[in-house]
């Protein structure tokens, strides 16, 4: 079972087709799958009790002609027989297969493929959100190669210089701190390799109210500016 939006969608493991109640599922599980097991040679549903005369009615037949056709032409006959045993590719990674079924198993266990899925993809829709195709192991590899910031001695060093530089206004604030919030994705660890920001909230207990903050607040901020300027660290402030 998985969500779509508000609504709740029940699966069916055995062919992938989606249902908005679990009383639909069983009804359609009883009425389509119920006693039928996968042929692996062609992947058609079949009763259980008719497997093996369905084999020999379809496979043992097609593969006597096939044999036939290739007998006098090796090389042929051999690419041919490769050709049939791996036709079929996942649709989501490289991997492949000798049976639809093998495949479709393969993608609804590891992609988490479903019939939806498959629906957008047949009318040639993009994915929309790359969770509808990652198992959990793969997005975590994608988020530890693609997205976190590279660890080091430059991400150290990084580090030590954003605490400089808020250790810095709090010590040139105008006003007294009564406390101080660090804030931003840098702080949150939700920072990624293309951006990262830092925020921080300084209190003060200087002000009567509200309306005098607002009031005296451009002051204050007017001469922050200017011991910015003053500090050690002025050559590496923007005007």
């Amino acid at each position: 079972m998985f969500r779509v939006g508000s609504l709740k969608s029940y699966n069916c493991e055995q062919c992938g087709n989606d249902f908005v109640s679990r009383t639909a599922l069983r009804y359609h599980f009883r009425a389509k799958h119920l006693g039928k097991v996968h042929c692996e040679k062609c992947g058609r549903e079949v009763l259980r009790e008719t497997l093996q005369d369905h084999e020999a009615a379809n496979h043992e037949r097609m593969t006597a002609e096939k044999q036939g056709c290739f007998w006098d032409m090796p090389p042929k006959r051999e690419a041919k027989f490769v050709a049939m045993e791996m036709s079929t590719s996942c649709r989501m990674c490289p991997r492949q297969f000798g049976t639809i079924h093998s495949r479709e198993h393969h993608e609804k266990q590891d992609h988490r493929f479903t019939a939806s899925k498959r629906a957008q993809m047949a009318t040639g829709l993009s994915p929309g959100n790359i969770l509808d195709y990652k198992n959990p192991t793969e997005l975590k590899r994608f988020v530890e190669e693609m997205l976190r910031p590279i660890p080091g001695p430059a991400s150290i060093a990084c580090a030590t210089e954003i605490e400089a530089v808020i250790n810095l206004l709090k010590e040139c604030f105008p006003l007294p701190v009564a406390r101080l919030i660090k804030g931003g994705s840098y702080i949150k660890g939700t920072d990624t390799q293309g951006w990262s920001d830092v925020d921080i909230v300084l209190f003060s207990e200087a002000f009567e109210n509200l309306e005098d903050c607002k009031k005296k607040l451009p002051e204050v901020i007017n001469d922050l500016g200017k011991r910015l300027k003053k500090s050690s660290w002025a050559s590496r402030f923007g005007s």
